[in-house]
């Protein structure tokens, strides 16, 4: 009798994201079928930007990232889903250059949008730009070291809980698949979503190979938390670099696992 095969939700900022790695991903795991709920914002500085996110998720985010993470996953589930579905969450953010020193940070008047370069990010308005670094960096932080997972209640004595980790890709999903570094229209993101969905979702050592030349690209580390040590060095310019640490999202699901554990018990005041 075969096990159950449980469901690997994929959260992320939009469909490119979704399109482009959700195949792929589902030729590597026998064990899981891939789902995704598409977040259309950053979740990190969600709070930075309320209305929005309100308007689309009908709640609005406060300083613990980690329960806007569950009140989105409790989003997925709403959708005529069981929780014991779920086996794991990969969370998938771009790092966006948050972590770079303050002073790499340049303030031009004259720019529509931000531009990257290899050891600067320059905008419009610094201090805003400065504002949104410190919140993503806070809420990654915590998200990395979130140990806890999802967590909600079957039983009278039980809950569900389901492991979750947090990966990056580079600047963003097309800095780091394409080595692109311009700004570029949604339509041009589909387009190349699509064709890398199409090369590798029938070649999982293909995709393999993709996954480990980018994490190569990012300081070769040894495994997921040294890859997040590298990428929030604030003391250099790696948060700029192309690179992705999604390679260990099949470490993830071969050593986690979801399943029942005994309710907590809530603290008399």
């Amino acid at each position: 009798m075969m096990a159950r095969r449980r469901t690997l939700l994929l959260l992320v900022e939009g469909t490119s994201d979704a399109n482009a790695l959700a195949a792929p991903l589902q030729n590597l795991f026998d064990n899981a079928v891939i789902g995704d709920q598409e977040v259309h914002c950053d979740v990190m500085t969600a709070r930075l930007f309320p209305e929005p996110f309100r308007d689309k998720h009908g709640f609005v985010p406060g300083r613990d990232v980690t329960v806007t993470v569950g009140k989105l996953v409790d989003e997925y589930i709403a959708a005529d889903r069981q929780v014991t579905d779920l086996g794991w969450i990969a969370h998938i953010t771009d790092l966006d250059g948050a972590y770079v020193p303050d002073s790499a940070v340049i303030e031009d008047s004259g720019m529509d949008d931000r531009e990257y370069g290899l050891n600067q990010i320059r905008v419009k308005n610094r201090d805003r730009a400065l504002e949104v670094a410190e919140e993503k960096c806070r809420c990654t932080d915590m998200l990395v070291n979130w140990s806890d997972g999802y967590r909600r209640r079957i039983k009278e004595t039980q809950d569900w809980l389901v492991p979750y980790r947090l990966f990056y890709m580079s600047r963003n999903l097309e800095h780091a698949l394409h080595d692109d570094v311009g700004s570029l229209e949604a339509d041009q993101k589909e387009g190349k979503a699509a064709d890398f969905a199409f090369a590798y979702q029938n070649d999982a050592d293909g995709f393999r190979a993709k996954l480990d030349e980018l994490a190569q690209l990012h300081g070769s580390m040894p495994d997921w938390r040294s890859s997040w040590d590298y990428a929030r060095d604030r003391s250099s310019f790696h948060s700029l670099e192309r690179g992705s640490n999604l390679k260990w999202i099949e470490e993830f699901l071969q050593s986690h696992a979801a399943g029942p554990v005994p309710r907590r018990r809530r603290q008399r005041r």
